[in-house]
């Protein structure tokens, strides 16, 4: 019997039961209250292109085709999340458009999450920590890794930073995505230690379900092979050495989800990346190398604060709103928290019974650098669900650390230790809790973006595109002149400039706009549409024609465009076929 076991073992025999599952169920309970305030929010953002717009989830019986499209129903945004969607189609089919059906799942989906993490961290403590006993600080340590678990999982659960995650519908995919990488990290761990197919086979299957539920699943196949040649290192293994080798090798099996992913993406968009990015949302695109590492070193320090003070969240982080590579604070605390990172990583691999230490420091670096811009660029330059999973292994290495030195203090230093963390945990659930005002619809999502980088050009434009919604126009159309003032290329606030212009009878202003974004974006179809409406209102039926005919190439616009060609036929035939010069009925 290992040290742990005989710890345990004892634990047991003296009337210690395992009350994990109430502690998980508090748990679970305080993240439920803490998120249930998101659940009354509207739609926001994306998800007007993803649900309400979306004809992909408005028919169960589509589900088959979700593994062949985009998670936009095939609008060239290359984003492929077969599982999100379905998720999506199965919410529409049980609430239809009603948002509060789709926020409950959001916060199900994380409380998941949770539970998950949970799993994973009390299996990888059972891997890891056997034979760390021996004298009475090692029994002491074994005896308070069983609170791991929870520290990890509380701090996740309720934190701030995590909040955009859960109470934005359309960012699901990073919950769906850590539920089952978290599954895939426990099973993969129970199968260390009782060495059953099932346990294996339910890991393999659980990085798969990652893996379609958001691209950042693929690192998972080599967070497990870090998982088992780290419990080989760290003698977690011990006595059974030939199954450790095996073990290592066995490991590779889940490898084969990344060839496979690569191939699927390959077949279907022709290229592995995804859609291009634009410098408005991703403002590291132009910047030479020496910037870059800057810029990025300045982002993780962005980050760090955010998990230490998470003070001035945002929705948006686009064009004019973080200068990371001139801020000099957050280069200073980026390379802090490498440091820290380093020295945290170096202390793990010296003590040899800390192992979770280096797990959780690995972990947290393979989950974030391929979001971090470092070595391809992406979507978005920073944005704070980019940190969803790996905040979770940064408080599991923060935890393991803390958890292996706390037993040399004093019971009274313990107390204080716990209610600091008990208190932080407070803290964090109402902070949380509060920031679901700031997610209730578009216009108050954006005024607080606005409020905060009033040169966010993206934010200002869809605060315009709030005030179109609401007819008005006069706010609209002074967002998105202001975010044009900024940057004149955004064609975005260009071409819903010139339906604000059509919606208020200047036709002309709207066809002089939508020829500018035309002359850029020649394939795009909303510029052609309005184009061609400006153009049938004004009475030149040919030209207006030819442009709407080329909006309906655009499945975006296709709909509209060929409503509006019926309208200009319709006009022609009253008309009698007059052709330009001739004012169309209500122009």
């Amino acid at each position: 019997m290992t040290r742990l076991g005989h710890v345990l073992t004892t634990s047991r025999s003296r009337g210690a039961p395992d009350r994990s599952g109430v502690v998980l169920a508090v748990i679970m309970l305080l993240t439920a209250l803490t998120f249930s305030a998101g659940v009354f929010n509207g739609f926001v953002y994306d998800d007007h292109r993803l649900i309400e717009r979306n004809p992909l989830i408005q028919d169960l019986a589509k589900i088959p085709f979700a593994f062949g499209v985009d998670l936009a129903g095939g609008t060239g945004w290359q984003i492929y999340r077969p599982f999100v969607a379905i998720g999506f189609m199965l919410d529409h089919a049980i609430w239809s458009l009603d948002p509060r059906g789709y926020h409950l799942s959001n916060v199900l989906w994380h409380l998941l999450a949770v539970a998950g993490l949970f799993w994973a961290v009390r299996e990888l403590v059972q891997v890891f920590c056997a034979g760390n006993g021996g004298n009475d600080l090692d029994e002491r340590r074994a005896r308070m890794r069983r609170w791991l678990p929870a520290a990890t999982a509380v701090l996740f659960a309720i934190h701030p930073l995590n909040s955009e995650s859960v109470f934005w519908i359309a960012r699901r995919a990073d919950v769906m995505a850590a539920a089952f990488g978290f599954c895939a990290i426990a099973a993969w761990g129970r199968w260390l230690r009782f060495h059953r197919r099932r346990w294996m086979v339910a890991g393999c299957f659980s990085v798969a379900a990652a893996i379609l539920s958001k691209e950042i699943g693929i690192v998972l196949p080599p967070v497990l092979t870090l998982v088992t040649v780290v419990s080989v290192w760290s003698g977690s293994a011990e006595g059974r050495r030939p199954h450790g080798r095996r073990a290592v090798l066995t490991s590779f099996l889940p490898w084969v989800w990344i060839p496979l992913t690569v191939a699927l993406r390959w077949h279907l968009f022709g290229t592995v990346t995804g859609q291009p990015s634009a410098f408005v949302q991703n403002w590291l695109i132009g910047m030479d190398a020496h910037e870059r590492v800057v810029a990025i070193i300045g982002l993780l320090g962005h980050y760090s604060r955010l998990l230490a003070f998470p003070v001035g969240l945002s929705a948006d982080y686009s064009f004019r709103s973080l200068v990371p590579h001139e801020d000099t604070l957050l280069l200073i605390v980026g390379a802090a928290a490498i440091g820290v990172r380093i020295a945290l990583l170096v202390w793990g691999l010296r003590h040899r019974r800390a192992p979770l230490v280096v797990i959780g420091v690995m972990l947290e670096a393979a989950t974030y650098l391929p979001v971090s811009n470092a070595f391809a660029t992406i979507g978005t330059a920073t944005a704070e669900r980019l940190y969803y999973v790996p905040s979770a292994a940064w408080w599991l290495a923060l935890s393991a650390f803390g958890l292996h030195v706390l037993p040399v203090l004093s019971r009274s230093a313990l107390r204080i230790a716990g209610a600091l963390l008990l208190g932080v945990a407070l803290l964090g659930s109402v902070a949380t809790h509060l920031r679901a005002k700031d997610w209730e619809d578009d216009l108050t999502l954006f005024r607080d973006v606005v409020g905060r980088f009033p040169e966010n050009v993206v934010a200002r434009t869809y605060l315009g595109i709030a005030w179109s919604a609401r007819g008005e126009l006069d706010d609209a159309e002074r967002e998105y002149s202001a975010a044009l003032a900024i940057y004149p290329e955004y064609h975005i606030a260009r071409v819903n400039l010139a339906g604000v212009y059509l919606r208020l009878g200047e036709n002309g202003e709207a066809a002089r706009h939508a020829r500018r974004v035309i002359e850029r974006e020649p394939d795009s179809g909303p510029p052609h549409l309005t184009l061609g409406v400006a153009l049938m209102r004004m009475g030149d039926w040919d030209e207006a024609e030819r442009e709407l005919r080329l909006a309906t190439r655009d499945r975006v616009t296709a709909a509209d465009a060929r409503a509006a060609l019926v309208e200009l036929a319709r006009l022609r035939t009253s008309e009698g076929g007059a052709g330009p010069g001739r004012t169309a009925a209500g122009g």
